[in-house]
């Protein structure tokens, strides 16, 4: 079973669902998925907004699989 890339599950739940829609294991995923954007030295433009950092992100978890 391939796992599942918490970047790509965010940026998925950002594009269907409001915060308030959210169950807990959600709004867990994507406050895990959010803690890179608060980490000095992550490889991330300091303009990029959250869905290209989140699809960012995720290509770098692909690519290290």
């Amino acid at each position: 079973m391939p796992k599942t890339n918490i970047f790509r599950e965010a940026k998925r739940l950002l594009n269907t669902k409001k915060g308030s829609e959210m169950n807990e294991e959600e709004r867990s995923t994507m406050t895990a998925a959010l803690i890179p954007f608060s980490i000095k030295g992550v490889p991330l433009p300091e303009n990029i907004t959250i869905m290209e950092g989140l699809e960012e992100l995720a290509k770098i978890v692909e690519e290290a699989e």
